[in-house]
């Protein structure tokens, strides 16, 4: 019976720590977003191209939106990957109106997790999404090659 008992329990701390990690992608999610339709973030001021606002030039030192939220704090050294774009309007018939104030934007932020000490047994992808209306004519984010969601 020890070794059934064993493993629900610790089934169970891995479900937990699960749950943690996928909070904190939302929370990264939630924060690029409301970031994102602002046309800020850190060390951004909002001028396509300034310091700290990256760009399709991306570096370390100067990041974009995207390698920001990748580079974020996540629980246990998660690697996510974000991805950042403006959903297209309804009806579909103008898609020209997408990246404009007032339309939806998305963040989606997402990262492999492991059962480690289960054997194995799989592994999942846990994702965090959010979607805000724009705010500010996001003019950093499509000078970094924000497009429209897929």
């Amino acid at each position: 019976i020890a070794p059934l008992f064993l493993m629900l329990v610790v089934g169970i701390i891995q479900f937990g720590i699960g749950l943690n990690y996928w909070l904190d992608l939302n929370r990264i999610a939630n924060q690029g977003a409301r970031w994102a339709v602002v046309d800020k973030y850190p060390n951004c001021n909002g001028t396509p191209g300034s310091q700290g606002c990256g760009g399709l030039t991306d570096s370390p030192t100067n990041p974009n939106l995207k390698r920001y939220l990748e580079s974020e704090p996540v629980s246990g050294g998660l690697q996510p990957t974000a991805t950042i774009c403006f959903e297209v309007p309804d009806p579909p018939a103008s898609p020209a109106l997408a990246g404009t104030v007032g339309q939806p934007l998305t963040v989606r932020v997402e990262s492999e997790f492991s059962f480690e000490p289960i054997l194995n047994m799989f592994d999942l992808t846990l994702r965090g999404k959010a979607t805000m209306r724009i705010e500010q004519t996001p003019a950093v984010l499509q000078s970094q090659g924000v497009t429209t969601c897929m």
